[in-house]
């Protein structure tokens, strides 16, 4: 029951077809959907797969333009500081964490982002700039928020991939 959608479709095209004398990567779109083509890069413009911009090198860098126009968003809404840290912690910090679990993720990057989640987390619970970040990020039965330190946990999460994936491998060997 499976239907191919053009508008969410991308045809990564390496075809070359004489243009002016010249061989060229073909761009204009050649594939149907019913009525609709499908778009055709060329690799030099990123799309997007499964949540991660590719390019033509592979996977790209994550940016975190997004989550500082989601924690605007929330910090516009006309709600209460504590709905507001219901938003960030269950859907800005999930939505985000997928994008970073990939090896183009930097340390700047990761700094950048949690640096963002804390400015905008103080800004909604009118806490002062100056408040310790272990408020933020300690456990909320020690009397924190539980906000998760992105700089700390990707890693983890990413290490426990590579362990997984090794006594995987060492299974099938």
């Amino acid at each position: 029951g499976m239907e191919l959608n053009a508008s969410k479709s991308v045809i990564l095209s390496a075809a070359l077809v004489p243009r002016r004398g010249r061989l060229a990567i073909r761009t204009k779109p050649f594939l149907k959907i019913d009525k609709d083509y499908i778009k055709t890069t060329n690799g030099l413009d990123p799309f997007k797969y499964l949540g991660h911009q590719f390019g033509s090198t592979g996977i790209m860098k994550p940016n975190i333009i997004n989550l500082n126009k989601w924690l605007n968003n929330i910090n516009r809404a006309s709600l209460k500081p504590d709905q507001k840290l219901t938003l960030i912690k269950s859907y800005c910090i999930p939505k985000i964490l997928y994008g970073l679990q990939n090896t183009k993720t930097t340390a700047k990057i990761l700094r950048e982002a949690d640096r963002t989640i804390k400015y905008h987390v103080k800004k909604c619970i009118h806490w002062s700039t100056h408040t310790p970040d272990a408020a933020l990020h300690a456990r909320i039965k020690d009397g924190g928020l539980g906000i998760m330190e992105l700089r700390h946990s990707i890693p983890k999460i990413l290490m426990g991939r590579l362990v997984k994936l090794s006594s995987i491998m060492e299974d099938e060997a």
